[in-house]
């Protein structure tokens, strides 16, 4: 190597130091684009993300939801939409790997499998920011002339009013679009609306009841207006430092008279049912049993036999107080209760005994088979259900239920008819049919219900759906004993409360090994089989999520005045109207978007006048 080479390497190498020195310091644009910006970018973003899975069940930091979008939003503003999209899946990754870690317990692989998809719904909404941040505020000539030129017409119109509703503007479209996305939720790919952001405000009583107009989806666009607020007014103070000179949030007035209208409406309703509750009103007695029984995939007789008498033993104390029904929990006995297995005959001789001899019906949750002729009776034409039976003072079936929305690979396989791998691999060995209908069940005393099994209670339309039909009261059956040592029971459980506030009915939790209580039409936990000690007042009160095996007798008013809520009779009105204001905002952005395209293409394709 000649003396000259290594002249050539030295400055180099010093050239290299140089830049890597330069892009390192503070306010150098260079730095914004290193690598190591964009590394501290991701590991913030995935910090974030798993922020924002605080809010929920076990953790509960309900009050950091009302900003916990910040640093999102801070993250992503200036980016490219291409940019943000890819951010916001980083959080939204994080968040739900973190949020539905719980199903670790099925499989460990399940929770890094959804939380790809479940990231997309952020990302859309962060692709969203810097393009609407952009094509909202600005005219198109001043969008062409560039980064100086957009802060130079801010400054000369930050003060003005009509910025001010452009902030309104923009932070709305932003909450809308976020509701928007978490109904979207409900049905893509099955759907799965889990952990809305406004479960997590179960506790908020007074901010939840708006439910019942809007749905969950209401006090979710709450939640994201407020932080988009907050946003939009730390970005003033920029401003306000620099010049000093006060400039009005009004994004953030805007906000927080929502959320104390909101409140408002809340507190009167509290009020108004609680001093309409009922007096004169007839009372249904409700014997829950909750036997807290291990899960097997594979349950063979010993279990079967087990659980049964478990649950017969604490039936028949139950009963002893003379409910009006007894009700267990989401295939309480591992065995299909129609079957020829010596359990099963067992199980069905025992409650036709129970019910005969004490003249009380009771609800099952059970495995059951389908109804088919006695000539296709071939093993494999016979359907399986997840059912809930209703047995009568004969010991007879007198009404069925078989659970419509099925949990994929937990109850059934997606497309596993048509490829047999599919449900080789990923298959839980069961394959259940869904129902075809939405059963109202009716009382001797001529009091209707309807029921959810399971997974069914997150999802606001089966439960509005069963009201509209004529439910006085909802009984969500359910088993979360498969998920022992996690949050799963818990976050389950809050979701029940949303459907009571939505349509302004009882529900009677019958679960498993927790989570059986009562919740009232305003979302409070009236009752339960579980109580603990008030750590300030010592006294004892509902506390659903302890695991115990028992029994309760729950007193369920039956309000004859009660009429629908508005979401019952009309369902996603909010959601229609969010649709609306997100297609005409759009409108006029995407306008200025393609008039800006379409000239910077034009001004390419111009002729050199030198030719």
């Amino acid at each position: 190597m000649t003396a000259q080479d290594n002249t050539e390497k030295s400055l180099q190498a010093l050239h290299e130091k140089y830049l890597a020195e330069k892009s390192e310091r503070g306010g150098n644009l260079a730095f914004g684009l290193s690598r190591k910006k964009i590394i501290l970018d991701f590991f913030l973003l995935f910090i974030f993300g798993l922020f924002y899975s605080s809010i929920f069940p076990p953790l509960n930091f309900s009050s950091l939801a009302w900003f916990s979008i910040v640093p999102l939003y801070f993250l992503i503003k200036n980016r490219t939409p291409l940019s943000a999209f890819f951010r916001g899946w980083v959080w939204g990754f994080a968040w739900a790997v973190s949020s539905f870690f719980w199903l670790r317990e099925i499989e460990i692989f399940i929770p890094f499998l959804i939380a790809p998809i479940m990231g997309l719904f952020p990302a859309v909404w962060c692709l969203a920011v810097p393009f609407f941040r952009k094509y909202l505020y600005f005219p198109e000539d001043v969008i062409l002339k560039g980064h100086a030129e957009i802060e130079s017409f801010r400054d000369k119109n930050e003060r003005a009013f009509t910025w001010g509703a452009r902030d309104m503007q923009l932070a709305i479209l932003l909450a809308a679009l976020w509701a928007f996305l978490e109904w979207v939720r409900t049905w893509f790919l099955t759907g799965f609306p889990w952990n809305l952001t406004a479960i997590s405000q179960w506790r908020n009583t007074a901010v939840i009841q708006i439910s019942d107009l809007t749905g969950a989806y209401g006090v979710s666009a709450i939640i994201i207006l407020l932080n988009v607020s907050l946003c939009l007014t730390i970005e003033k103070w920029k401003y306000i430092l620099r010049d000093g000179k006060y400039r009005r949030p009004f994004a953030l007035y805007f906000a927080l008279a929502v959320l104390m209208l909101s409140m408002a409406y809340g507190t009167r309703m509290i009020m108004q049912k609680n001093t309409s509750t009922a007096e004169g009103s007839r009372i249904l007695r409700v014997a829950v049993i909750q036997g807290d029984i291990p899960q097997s995939r594979k349950a063979g007789g010993l279990e079967a036999e087990f659980a049964l008498d478990k649950y017969l033993e604490l039936s028949e104390l139950a009963l002893l107080s003379k409910p009006d029904i007894v009700v267990w929990p989401e295939t309480a006995v591992p065995v299909p209760y129609r079957a020829s297995h010596p359990t099963a005959i067992k199980y069905r001789f025992k409650i036709s005994t129970l019910t005969k001899e004490r003249q009380i019906p009771f609800l099952l949750g059970a495995i059951d088979f389908g109804d088919v002729p006695f000539e296709k009776r071939l093993p494999d034409e016979i359907p399986v259900h997840n059912s809930a039976i209703l047995v009568d003072k004969t010991g007879e079936i007198v009404e069925k239920y078989h659970k419509m929305h099925l949990v994929p690979f937990g109850e059934y396989t997606p497309f596993g008819n048509h490829f047999s791998k599919l449900k080789e691999y990923f298959g839980m060995g069961r394959d259940l049919a869904p129902g075809k209908d939405y059963t109202i069940f009716e009382l001797e005393n001529g009091i209707p219900f309807g029921v959810n099994i399971c997974y069914e209670s997150v999802f606001p339309s089966i439960s509005r759906k069963l009201v509209k039909k004529g439910a006085d009261m909802i009984f969500v059956l359910t088993n979360d004993a498969w998920y022992p040592k996690s949050s799963e029971p818990e976050q389950h459980f809050v979701h029940s409360i949303f459907r009571a506030v939505e349509n302004r009915r009882y529900i009677i939790r019958a679960g498993n090994n927790s989570c059986s209580s009562l919740i009232s039409p305003l979302g409070f936990v009236v009752d339960s089989i579980s109580y603990s000690k008030d750590a300030k007042t010592r006294a004892a009160i509902p506390d659903p999520t302890k695991k115990a095996r028992g029994y309760a007798v729950f007193e369920v008013p039956l309000n004859q005045k009660d009429t629908n809520s508005f979401y019952t009779r009309y369902g996603d009105v909010f959601i229609l109207l969010c649709s609306l204001f997100i297609v005409v905002s759009s409108f006029n952005a995407f306008w200025k978007w393609k008039n800006c395209g379409k000239f910077v293409l034009d001004s390419f394709n111009q002729p050199d006048p030198n030719k």
